[in-house]
């Protein structure tokens, strides 16, 4: 064979015939064997003539990985390269590609399974924040979401002006504070004091039914033991009333409904 190959006119022509033969006899096609010495040299001859893609495929099905993972790297390949990457264990190596790729995600996750746990959340913060970048506030919220970064989803979702998800998150995640103000912020004040009713914050109830225009609701809390001894809470409870009872609100409308209902009257 050795005869054979030295007697083609050209480094490129020996290069392309131990290329095609070393997939026929990893195939089982052929049966021959090629010197570890035919193979270098028919990549080495690749690597001379700036041919990286062919070198890293015969180095891949050469089974010499870390050339494989050299060559396609070369060859601008990096995808390609990081996988094989993963494959021969070089982990390291390919965690410095894909972050060179800006895919962090994929990096994250391979530093995960590697056991890597402060890498691999310094990488998907990256992740986050990339996404965050280019716009792609959604996937910065899922993947945000995903990874237990309940914090950073909610601020995500805020910023896509999704309030019910952002809220939805916060409350499963025991922010009672923080769910009561994702729905003041929105201008979601029956929400807002729905939400504080439940989490015992019976102040900031009152004060976001009022918002709300719902007096009924407020008047209810401002009379509640939590305030018999708050001073101007009784004031302010029959000042609701009466506020109520003048405007002729139902319990549970708020002036917003009640306004839909009843302007024409007024016309």
């Amino acid at each position: 064979m050795e005869k054979i190959l030295a007697a083609l006119n050209s480094d490129l022509a020996r290069s392309n015939a131990v290329s095609k033969l070393v997939v026929k006899v990893k195939a089982g096609v052929v049966n021959l064997s090629l010197s570890a010495e035919q193979v270098e040299r028919a990549i080495e001859d690749y690597e001379k003539v700036i041919m990286f893609k062919e070198a890293a495929d015969l180095a891949l099905n050469a089974g010499m990985l870390e050339r494989a993972v050299k060559d396609y790297e070369r060859a601008g390949w990096g995808s390609q390269a990081a996988e094989i990457a993963v494959k021969a264990g070089m982990k390291e190596k390919a965690l410095e590609i894909y972050e060179r790729l800006h895919q962090f995600e994929t990096a994250a996750e391979i530093a995960l399974n590697a056991g890597m746990k402060e890498r691999a959340e310094g990488l998907y913060k990256r992740a986050i924040e990339y996404y965050e970048k280019a716009n792609q506030f959604e996937e910065a919220a899922d993947l945000a979401l995903k990874v237990g970064m309940k914090e950073r989803a909610v601020e995500v979702y805020e910023k896509l002006g999704m309030h019910d998800k952002a809220a939805e998150i916060a409350v499963k995640a025991g922010m009672k504070e923080r769910t009561v103000e994702i729905y003041e912020k929105a201008g979601m004040f029956h929400e807002a004091a729905d939400t504080a009713v439940e989490t015992g914050m019976k102040g900031r109830a009152i004060d976001n039914y009022e918002k709300a225009g719902m007096f009924q609701e407020a008047a209810d809390f401002a009379e509640s033991r939590d305030f018999a001894s708050e001073a101007g809470m009784k004031e302010r409870a029959e000042n609701l009333r009466t506020l109520t009872g003048l405007l002729g609100i139902r319990r549970g409308d708020s002036v917003i409904n009640w306004d839909r209902q009843h302007y024409r009257k007024f016309l």
